[in-house]
């Protein structure tokens, strides 16, 4: 009630977070989408930063791009180069008018597919024996005589 716009903004970023708790967006999109300024945005997140409802982590550094964190803790890790660094997943929201010019216009190619990459388990040890396999007609096994016929 103190706040409105960042009332409001609170309720914008809820309607658009993904299962990630995370919104990717900037300033100028999120102003759009609420009906006010850039600068009213900066203000509300502030607001709401300060007050503990989200968590703003900068992406980039100009800081008008950023990851906005709802009802979690970041889990920060280092990797092998001493590199602090967080991984989210977050829903992002564009806008046209902030790509460039004539691409979102342009016939373009398919893009490639790349494989998934994953691990697989590789087999080990004596293993189960093969599984059986009914014969295709015509192939049946020619199996030798027993002799009790």
């Amino acid at each position: 009630m103190k706040h409105p716009a960042a009332s409001a903004l609170l309720h914008l970023l809820v309607a658009n977070v993904g299962d990630g708790n995370a919104v990717v967006a900037s300033h100028k999109v999120l102003a759009r989408l609420m009906g006010s300024s850039p600068s009213t945005v900066k203000r509300a997140m502030s607001t709401l930063a300060d007050g503990n409802w989200i968590e703003v982590q900068q992406i980039g550094a100009n800081g008008t791009v950023n990851a906005y964190v709802l009802n979690s803790r970041v889990a920060w890790a280092e990797g092998r180069d001493r590199l602090r660094y967080a991984r989210l997943q977050a829903e992002v929201l564009l806008a046209e008018d902030e790509q460039a010019a004539g691409e979102l216009d342009k016939d373009k190619n398919a893009l490639h597919h790349l494989p998934r990459i994953g691990e697989l388990q590789i087999p080990a040890g004596a293993g189960l024996p093969p599984t059986s396999q009914p014969s295709f007609p015509g192939m049946e096994a020619d199996l030798p005589a027993t002799g009790s016929d």
